[in-house]
């Protein structure tokens, strides 16, 4: 897995080394001073990289190791910023393309700004080094000690308080307590095998309680057992000496002078030869409504409702109710008596991957309860650093990858799930948020403000790197207090409504600006007026139907990779948008025009968008000249089309070669245009939707003469146009999906038969239908004729049947 850029436990380290080690390669032609002093803070930074990635193995560091950590993190952070302004600087140096008189002229000038920003990038790098070497001093070594290294064995896995619950104090262990122990049963008694029953979740979860209730009620049924808890850092051998003495049930005195061997092989020879008050009946009724609000907060988490019953147990006034139910949420980390929860909530965040860890963290920027979309999130992930790779298309793969072991360790919850199993979104459960929460002030990572009330979660008197605004539903002003370090922003996302937005022009080192969730904010255009002075701006998207434009110097972000205005009413972007060389993704609305020589932007991938009659057939073939370029969204209006202009395009989709997604809305298709479509030769995924003028209802075939033989996704959506399929027809799909209007399916599909059975890779299908208009009748006739199809399959695919519409 390629090495990641940005991260909770390293900062911008990563990042920052391999950007000096470009400015030491012959592209940047800086003063010799400049290469010394890179390359000794090179060799310094790399010494602390060193230090960094050892210490999130340690669970609980000393102070003196937080204090380290924390500064070397924050140092990266620091000298990337500058790092990133000199490399602005010399990309922005002025080029002369002029000759004579007027060449010598320009020469002269630009020899003038080459010069002083070669001496202002000179004067930034000493003042870097001068951090480095004083960094450096503050703490002589960059190790972890012995005695940090280690989780103290002194400390006290509060698990263990599990291990001695009485079976009476526990609420609904019963159930599952007897679905374990049918799992070591036999129906064969000459027939028993070894076997390993794993129980699988987060800390909290009650996994060890369980465990213990099982072994209890089975052991007596054992003549050798034991039973012990392994901490992240365990201490071996006294876990080894706690399985002999309950093997042999008895002390072994002798084995404090045996070493671990000893002990394991003492084992082989041995082998060979409810706290919490009855709701309903007993709560008082005057805090039933703290308790139903302590409830819900806990979420069932067993853990949690017995640490919080803890609390309660002496206490029966409703303003100390209220006061617990307050600090289960954004005051985790300060409240001593929920250390034991935190502690169990710690051993699922620190056995994370680093990559993982710091995805999880970064959803503390989501206000609680928030469902997250998993393709923003991903986006998000992307643009923040926290994923790596060499092409887009991979780093999608990536954190679809890294989400979904998110939501398998039982860390987020999976919203929306699709008949093929992919979760369009998710949610954090309210007590692992909290502990994010706690985990992120700890680490720097994030701030996050909540309006009206003003309450800033972040680290005191330090630089904020990551913002998140959370308005709640109300209007109310963006407060920015002088007390809250935002000189260094790296990201800022906004939620919900605000009478009046920040200057963004403030922000100089803001690299994600994210206005998605501003709908309700009222965004306008002057809003965007200082945006293009954001020269490390990398990600922008923006959400608001009273953006009609952009800012006309909008090509000066030339950082800017990703930008969204999809959810806008941007009628035409800006001429100066071909200059934004290192654009990748684009997504505009089917109103908006695109600017002639897309050409120029030979880094983009994605562009979705595109109506094909607001532009120029010169416009439409630039797109086949962009190599990169695998994903495109297009509204096609014939009608609107002469006909060799039709002609014209058919032949242009046709040299669409690279292009793997293409999404196309159309008022009518033929068997033509099909064949062109099926003629590029790299699609895989297909979304086609006819929205015809009149109510002509017909049918298309599909057949091996059209092509699609890479395609392994095909959405459909239409309501006067069927679909019949042929032998041999898309050989390698794997997922279909039909969007189908029920009172008119019989007369467009001719019959119940769609010859889905000559799909031979089909595993999927999936209909959403439009019931408006329709009977009953004919409601359960179209649903029982696609199971009867899909009964018939010899694949047997997966059937999924979505309703959009209810019966009139």
């Amino acid at each position: 897995m390629a090495e990641i850029l940005v991260s909770a436990s390293t900062g911008a380290m990563n990042s920052l080394l391999k950007k000096l080690a470009a400015m030491l390669r012959y592209e940047y032609k800086l003063h010799k001073d400049v290469y010394e002093n890179i390359e000794f803070m090179k060799d310094e930074l790399e010494a602390m990289r060193a230090f960094l990635l050892k210490m999130p193995e340690v669970e609980d560091p000393d102070v003196q190791a937080k204090l380290r950590v924390r500064a070397v993190r924050e140092l990266s952070y620091d000298i990337e910023d500058y790092i990133d302004k000199s490399m602005v600087l010399i990309d922005h140096e002025p080029a002369s393309r002029t000759r004579g008189f007027k060449e010598f002229i320009d020469k002269s000038k630009n020899l003038l700004t080459k010069l002083k920003t070669q001496h202002q990038i000179a004067k930034d790098i000493k003042g870097i080094k001068k951090q480095v070497i004083e960094a450096s001093e503050r703490f002589t070594r960059y190790k972890v000690d012995e005695g940090t290294s280690k989780l103290q064995n002194s400390t006290i896995d509060p698990r263990v308080c599990a291990i001695y619950k009485d079976a009476s104090d526990l609420v609904g262990i019963h159930e599952p307590v007897e679905d374990i122990i049918k799992c070591f049963t036999y129906e064969d008694e000459l027939a028993k095998d070894l076997k390993v029953v794993s129980i699988v979740g987060f800390g909290g979860l009650g996994k060890t309680t369980l465990a213990n209730q099982v072994y209890r009620k089975l052991a007596a049924k054992f003549e050798c057992r034991a039973f012990v808890s392994i901490s992240r850092n365990p201490d071996m051998r006294s876990i080894l000496k706690s399985l002999l003495s309950q093997i042999c049930n008895q002390e072994y005195v002798q084995t404090d002078a045996w070493d671990e061997n000893q002990i394991i092989s003492t084992i082989r020879k041995l082998l060979e030869k409810k706290r919490i008050f009855d709701y309903e009946e007993n709560c008082p009724s005057h805090l039933m409504e703290a308790s139903n609000a302590i409830l819900r907060k806990c979420g069932g988490l067993p853990l949690a409702i017995i640490t919080t019953s803890s609390l309660l147990a002496n206490k029966n006034t409703t303003d100390q109710w209220d006061r617990i139910q307050r600090s289960i949420g954004y005051a985790l980390a300060e409240n001593s008596d929920f250390k034991g929860m935190h502690k169990i909530l710690s051993l699922s965040y620190f056995d994370l991957p680093q990559h993982l860890r710091t995805c999880l963290l970064f959803l503390t920027i989501f206000p609680e309860d928030f469902r997250i979309l998993r393709m923003h999130l991903i986006d998000r992930w992307i643009a923040e650093g926290f994923i790596q790779g060499d092409s887009r298309q991979n780093l999608y793969k990536l954190g679809n990858s890294y989400f979904y072991e998110l939501i398998n360790r039982s860390l987020v919850q999976p919203l929306e799930i699709r008949i093929d199993g992919q979760a369009r979104s998710c949610r954090v459960h309210d007590t692992i948020h909290d502990f994010l929460l706690s985990k992120s002030i700890e680490e720097n990572f994030a701030a996050i403000i909540n309006y009206p009330q003003l309450t800033c979660l972040s680290t005191p008197d330090m630089k904020v790197r990551r913002l998140s605004l959370i308005h709640g539903h109300k209007q109310s002003d963006i407060i920015i207090s002088p007390s809250w370090n935002l000189s260094q922003l790296r990201s800022l996302t906004i939620f919900w409504g605000a009478k009046q937005l920040p200057t963004f022009s403030n922000f100089s080192t803001l690299r994600v600006l994210d206005l998605w969730f501003c709908a309700e904010c009222g965004l306008e255009n002057h809003h965007l007026e200082t945006v293009t002075r954001l020269s490390q701006l990398r990600y922008l998207t923006i959400q608001g139907k009273k953006i009609t434009e952009l800012p006309r110097k909008f090509g000066d972000l030339k950082c800017l990779e990703v930008l969204d205005v999809i959810a806008t009413s941007v009628k035409e972007l800006p001429k100066s948008t071909t200059q934004l060389q290192r654009l990748a993704v684009l997504y505009a609305n089917d109103g908006t025009k695109l600017p002639d020589q897309l050409k120029n932007m030979q880094m983009l991938e994605e562009v979705v968008g595109i109506d094909v009659f607001r532009h120029s057939m010169e416009f439409l073939e630039e797109l086949c000249e962009l190599k990169n370029l695998w994903r495109l969204g297009i509204n096609w209006d014939i009608d609107r089309l002469e006909g060799e202009s039709i002609s014209n395009v058919n032949i242009w989709l046709s040299s669409l070669v690279s292009i793997r997604r293409l999404a196309l809305t159309i008022k009518e298709i033929d068997q033509d245009d099909l064949q062109v479509l099926g003629s590029i030769p790299s699609l895989t995924n297909l979304y086609l939707c006819l929205d015809p003028d009149q109510n002509v209802e017909r049918s298309i075939a599909i057949s091996d003469i059209h092509g699609f033989q890479q395609l392994e996704l095909f959405t459909f959506q239409s309501t006067h146009t069927g679909l019949m399929f042929e032998a041999g027809s898309m050989p390698r799909l794997g997922q279909l999906s039909f969007g189908i209007n029920v009172a008119n399916f019989k007369s467009t599909y001719g019959g119940f038969c769609l010859g889905i059975q000559h799909l031979s890779c089909l595993t999927m299908v999936s209909v959403s239908t439009n019931r408006l208009g329709a009977k009953l009748g004919d409601v359960e006739a179209v649903e029982d004729a696609f199971r009867c199809m899909v009964e018939a399959h010899p694949n047997q695919p997966t059937l999924e049947i979505e309703t959009d519409n209810l019966r009139e």
